[in-house]
This record gives C-alpha cells, sequence and structure tokens, in this order.
C-alpha cells in the first residue's frame, strides 16, 4: 500500500488545473495533491422588525462561491522538483498582482478545476489572497563540492490562496447613463453554471 501513495499523490497532483490570465496563460504545477480548507457561499438578508414578534427576513442576495486552497512545495523531496521549479511556481503567482493595465482584466482570470469538487469544466475565478511561507530549514546546492549559499532557499515552501468564483454575471461596469451591464471581459463565461455550485 505504501509504495503506491506517492505515484497516486502525483497523479492527483496532475489531475489538478490551475492557470492564471487568458491569451498569456502562465500554469501552476502541484508536486503534492492540493488542500481545499474551506468552500463557501454567504448570503444578503434584510431583517425588518415586526412588533411583539421576531423580525422578518428577507433574501436579498447570494455571494460567490469561495474556496480556500493550500499546498506545499518540498525541495529535495524528488529530482524534478529543484530550486528553479519551485522558485517558478512562487513568481507566477506573486506576478498574479502585477498584471499590465491594458491586460488588466484578463490577467486576473484564473481557471480552477480540482478533481470532482467542481464542475465539468475549469472554474473562472479570481484570486483574493496569495499567503506564502518558509520553513527555516534550508536547502543549500553544491558547486565543485562546495556549498553555495548565495542560491539557498528553503526546503519547505507553504502556500494559500482564497478564490472565489468569477464571472460576467458579477463583473459589471457603470456606463455613461449610471446603468450596470455585463463587462466584457475575454474569458469569462457570462453565467455560473449549476455544477459550479
Amino acid at each position: 500500500m505504501a509504495a503506491n501513495l506517492l505515484p497516486l499523490d502525483t497523479k492527483l497532483a496532475e489531475a489538478v488545473t490551475f492557470t492564471i490570465g487568458h491569451g498569456n496563460v502562465r500554469t501552476i504545477e502541484f508536486q503534492f495533491p492540493p488542500k481545499i480548507t474551506t468552500d463557501n457561499r454567504t448570503g444578503t438578508w434584510v431583517d425588518t422588525e415586526m412588533p411583539g414578534d421576531q423580525p422578518f427576513s428577507a433574501w436579498k442576495t447570494s455571494g460567490a462561491r469561495k474556496i480556500a486552497l493550500e499546498w506545499t512545495y518540498i525541495i529535495g523531496a524528488s529530482a524534478k522538483w529543484d530550486i528553479t521549479r519551485v522558485r517558478n511556481q512562487i513568481l507566477t503567482l506573486r506576478g498574479y498582482y502585477t498584471a499590465p493595465m491594458e491586460t488588466i482584466d484578463s490577467a486576473y482570470i484564473v481557471m480552477f478545476k480540482i478533481w470532482k469538487l467542481g464542475g465539468t469544466d475549469p472554474m473562472s475565478c479570481r484570486l483574493g489572497n496569495i499567503d506564502i511561507s518558509h520553513g527555516k530549514a534550508l536547502y543549500i546546492p553544491t558547486v565543485n563540492g562546495a556549498p553555495n549559499v548565495h542560491q539557498a532557499h528553503p526546503v519547505i515552501t507553504n502556500v494559500k490562496v482564497g478564490m472565489q468564483l468569477w464571472s460576467k454575471g458579477n463583473a459589471y461596469v457603470e456606463d455613461d447613463k449610471g446603468q450596470l451591464p455585463k463587462a466584457s471581459i475575454d474569458g469569462l463565461i457570462d453565467a455560473v453554471p449549476p455544477d459550479w455550485q
């Protein structure tokens, strides 16, 4: 059983889709299967006071589905995951908030699919937060048998992101008449399908 754990973890990790941007797509790779720590939706209710009785509550709006995702990188756990590959994932994530202004809307689209916890197709999302932490132990590569301290990197890197579903249905812009038509953002679907709920 234990001998099959690592190949299974690899297959689970490779089965997750996480891309950033539309057109200029950047892919986040996972070394181990990520964990969904929360998967929430909220609603807004309006309470009206009723004399001598409980308040009357009327549903007003619902919020987008929000997902918190966590994963880890460990340098040296396998030959395929070296400092360069791990750093590329982190730099790509950090670059999410530095999109060029002319492509800012489409550049913020994250396409996400994780096993059977979403829809048939990848879900279009936007990131609310990216939190990265590192372990204390350092991996120090060697050059000609000598430690290269200038290339040292934490062995363990932990990543946490918060994302929420994003469609043209909840991406509005105001026009010159004060109306709020749906924003035209390449890569976003018109509305969230039922299997994304």
